[in-house]
């Protein structure tokens, strides 16, 4: 299986479109699917320059009563934004989990990260982040364009004004890659 058809295969088991969030799958993940590209979310996070046993943080967009997007599915079912990036981060932890990596949710299930607004519950999500050092933060959210639905694929934002830019873009440049 090759990694494009990986990535509407995870889409497919989420019931979602694949937010940004995956980096190569490695040997375990691998053999789950039966791909065999031989690569791995380990050797990519060191080839950018991160840790040996990279600490990725997972951001399930949205939670509790910030719902994000939502629309109603062929059966009729309100899809909510928050019920999809909870189900693909749960799915991209345990792929990264067999690579090798250390993965850490902002949030497993249903809820706000932090009371109080909307600012307070971002400030908690880094503040998580930080608290287990992470090598990596990816925000997941399955954004939609209604005035122009031909608008698709993976968004990829890093924040080039800090210190570790190059890894920011590095990484940045490596999820792109797989979409």
């Amino acid at each position: 299986m090759h990694r494009r058809q990986l990535l509407r295969a995870l889409a497919a088991a989420s019931g979602a479109p694949l937010g940004a969030m995956l980096l190569r799958p490695g040997p375990a993940a691998a053999r789950a699917l039966r791909l065999d590209d031989g690569t791995s979310a380990v050797r990519t996070f060191a080839g950018i320059g991160l840790t040996a046993v990279p600490r990725i943080v997972l951001d399930p967009g949205h939670g509790g009563a910030y719902v994000g997007g939502s629309a109603v599915d062929d059966n009729g079912n309100l899809v909510q934004e928050k019920d999809l990036t909870l189900t693909i981060a749960r799915r991209a932890a345990l792929l990264l989990r067999r690579d090798g990596c250390k993965v850490v949710l902002t949030r497993t299930e249903d809820v706000a990260v932090a009371t109080g607004t909307v600012y307070d519950d971002l400030l908690g999500r880094i503040d998580r982040a930080n608290a287990v050092g992470a090598d990596a933060f990816l925000s997941i959210h399955v954004n939609e364009f209604p005035d122009d639905p031909s608008v698709r694929g993976i968004a990829t934002f890093f924040c080039a004004a800090r210190p570790f830019a190059d890894q920011n873009r590095a990484l940045a440049a490596a999820v792109q890659d797989q979409a």
